[in-house]
């Protein structure tokens, strides 16, 4: 990008530069981050912004909130698999979290000085997946149309609004090839 004065530079501040490059630049955008947040409920925003795991989140949250686990197990337990992303080293506090699909069933820490905890209760529930609007509900009510004021739009044009019967198509068949024997000899042919 070239930004072009007429004669000289003037002088200016970063905020000055700023205002000439806002019609082509989008300086107030949000971070992948910042947009994520807007769409979690917030006690899991809290928990994400403080680096904490909720049994109940899902692979992304716990990837937002702690970055990509440096160590990853897969197990079997009875019928069940799961993986566990592990999150420290000694001598700091260790945190195992444990995904049964795509969800946080376990969160196991373990502390410096000895102690276990564990969790598994759900701590986050989610709502359900919001209502869909129903298809009469989406249209405007002022929506685009070649009607004339106060015609119904059923009645308008009764050719339109009945279903065609099925009617053949005539594809025609292709040309015949023509027949070697009948084709010209252009080689033989007398040139005058």
């Amino acid at each position: 990008m070239d930004i072009y004065f007429d004669r000289y530079i003037p002088e200016m501040t970063a905020a000055d530069l700023k205002q000439i490059l806002r019609p082509v630049l989008d300086f107030d955008a949000k971070s992948r981050e910042e947009a994520y947040l807007e769409t979690v409920p917030p006690k899991v925003k809290q928990a994400i912004e403080n680096h904490h795991v909720l049994v109940g989140m899902d692979r992304e949250m716990v990837t937002f909130a702690k970055g990509r686990p440096p160590k990853k197990v897969r197990e079997r337990d009875g019928e069940a698999d799961y993986e566990e992303w592990i999150y420290g080293e000694p001598p700091q506090d260790v945190e195992f979290v444990r995904f049964m699909g795509d969800e946080v069933v376990r969160l196991e820490t373990m502390k410096v000085d000895g102690q276990k905890l564990v969790k598994t209760a759900r701590e986050v529930d989610f709502d359900p997946a919001p209502k869909v609007a129903k298809q009469d509900d989406v249209r405007p009510t002022t929506a685009p149309s070649l009607h004339r004021p106060g015609e119904n739009p059923d009645t308008a044009d009764p050719v339109r609004n009945t279903v065609p019967a099925h009617v053949p198509v005539y594809v025609p068949e292709p040309p015949a090839s023509p027949d070697p024997t009948q084709r010209p000899n252009l080689l033989s042919s007398p040139v005058r």
